[in-house]
């Protein structure tokens, strides 16, 4: 399989023959050097102590805010409930003068 490359500024063709091991070897070094790279990367970003607090601070922000969502679930639900009995009072007022 032949690989042609070209070149705008020189107008020359190059190419990458499969068949040559000389190509091959050199398409197996970039390759390899380029997984290595990139696993060298992950390995130097890995996260650190810094990242693992900043996630406990979340997850303290998370709870915090779970708690509030739920006070103020159950205040709407009071609020719902006093009105629905209002509306059962009016309606009652409502049937009397009919």
């Amino acid at each position: 399989m032949n690989i042609l490359f070209l070149s705008s500024g020189r107008g020359k063709v190059c190419g990458f023959n499969s068949r040559r091991p000389l190509h091959v070897l050199f398409a197996a070094v970039v390759v390899g050097l380029l997984m290595a790279g990139s696993g060298y990367l992950g390995y130097t970003l890995k996260p650190g102590q810094d990242t693992h607090e900043l996630l406990a601070e979340w997850r303290a922000d998370i709870v915090a805010q779970q708690q509030k969502l739920e006070q103020l679930r159950e205040r709407a639900n009071a609020d719902v409930d006093a009105m629905s009995s209002r509306i059962g009072l009016l309606q009652a007022n409502v049937m009397r003068l009919n």
